[in-house]
């Protein structure tokens, strides 16, 4: 089965089905490329209607995103966000219209892997380089990160400390895309993939990290208990050409059992 849609790796090599996701956008690391895992999930979910069908009954849910139609799909796209070296990949990025207008979704693949470390880790793993003279922007990053998404400092706060870094950076992403394509509205979604042999714990772990984010920094508490929701749309602080307050943003959380083949 093909995809419902114009789908490309980010050096534009056509994608018609897994095997070519495969060959052209591929995690860096050929151990991430296994099935079972996130990035073959994802391509296998992508590649056929599962994601799309998915994706599109949940954005139906809030008035901004409903009627969402896709009119192209970057698989491994890349976008930078501030002005230091490194960029945000996409696993997927989707743009399309919705209700209210051009609306690109950034979308991250999860099988049971975390988000990776906190904000304290980060801050932490920059301070030793400092100390060591080693040149890096990571203080200055995070600094405008949290400023233009959440408009603070990390500070000594302790919940701000615990958050994962990885979804600033994420946000961030999915709000430049955004820019670049001259969009309405961005979308960050957390596509959750359950193949039979995940860690029930760790994917437990990463709903109560996805959701204490979202309290954190937002305000908004996500309530209920399916593994699939939508909260937004959410104010960011701005401050940036890349990641300005005018563009109205989403988090979703998507959950869906392995494609079928």
């Amino acid at each position: 089965m093909s995809p419902a849609f114009e789908l490309s790796s980010r050096d534009e090599k056509e994608i018609a089905d897994v095997r070519g996701w495969g060959r052209h956008a591929k995690p860096a690391s050929a151990k991430r490329w296994k099935k079972g895992g996130s990035a073959m999930e994802l391509a296998r979910s992508w590649t056929g209607d599962q994601g799309l069908e998915a994706l599109r009954l949940l954005l139906d849910e809030v008035t901004g995103s409903a009627g969402f139609e896709v009119s192209r799909g970057i698989a491994g796209a890349r976008t930078s966000f501030d002005g230091f070296r490194g960029s945000r990949t996409h696993d997927l990025l989707l743009i399309g219209e919705a209700a209210a207008g051009t609306t690109v979704v950034s979308i991250e693949g999860k099988v049971d892997e975390g988000f990776g470390q906190t904000v304290e880790q980060y801050r932490g793993a920059a301070r030793r380089k400092v100390g060591r003279n080693q040149s890096t922007n990571a203080l200055d990053r995070l600094q405008g990160l949290t400023y233009a998404i959440a408009g603070w400092e990390a500070g000594a706060a302790p919940r701000r400390l615990a958050l994962p870094f990885q979804l600033f950076g994420a946000i961030a992403g999915a709000v430049a895309a955004a820019v670049d394509e001259e969009a309405d509205q961005a979308v960050l979604c957390i596509h959750e993939l359950t193949p039979k042999r995940t860690d029930e714990q760790k994917r437990q772990q990463n709903e109560r990290d996805l959701r204490d984010f979202i309290h954190v920094v937002f305000g908004e508490i996500v309530t209920g208990d399916d593994p699939s929701w939508i909260v937004g749309p959410l104010k960011l602080h701005g401050g940036s050409e890349r990641i300005p307050a005018s563009i109205p943003f989403y988090v979703a959380k998507l959950s869906t059992p392995p494609a079928p083949g």
